[in-house]
């Protein structure tokens, strides 16, 4: 079965939750967040789409809960603990594959300082950005790109 790791339980992390549990495939999923409050959320969002009882879910405060290897490091946390979030787990967990959320970093010299945390230790590593790549979205930047005012109304739920 695979392990999939989901570093931060908030709304963002939450989601992830709710994703995996709807997956047919059975899997082992651990969800590590500093807040008990974040964790009991995110199980009861999980557990509501986990509904055959296909996954176990493991949910911890901190990294060193973790098994030594995982397949997928999910990176939910805010930007400003996200850099240190990494270096903590890459101290306890080996892994292949890495999904970043997207903003990635709230400082520019975290970007560097990533680069070469991560030289050599992943296959793969996506950041998670798919309203840029929208064509809905691109569209919208290429009509406002040289306004100097933009006008947005929103009308519906939510």
């Amino acid at each position: 079965m695979p392990n999939i790791v989901i570093l931060g339980c908030g709304v963002l992390g939450r989601r992830h939750l709710e994703a995996l549990g709807a997956l047919k495939t059975p899997m082992v999923i651990w969800g590590i967040d500093p807040s008990d409050e974040a964790l009991s959320l995110a199980e009861k969002h999980f557990m509501s789409t986990n509904q055959n009882n296909l996954h176990n879910l493991s949910l911890a405060t901190c990294i060193n809960k973790l098994p030594r290897n995982v397949d997928i490091v999910i990176s939910a946390t805010n930007s400003s603990a996200r850099l240190k979030s990494l270096e903590t787990m890459l101290n306890s967990v080996n892994t292949d594959h890495l999904v970043l959320e997207k903003v990635l970093f709230s400082r520019l010299s975290d970007f560097d300082l990533a680069d070469e945390l991560f030289k050599g230790k992943f296959q793969d590593i996506w950041v998670n950005c798919p309203r840029r790549a929208n064509d809905t979205y691109a569209r919208i930047k290429d009509k406002i790109r040289n306004a100097r005012r933009v006008d947005i109304k929103v009308s519906g739920g939510s």
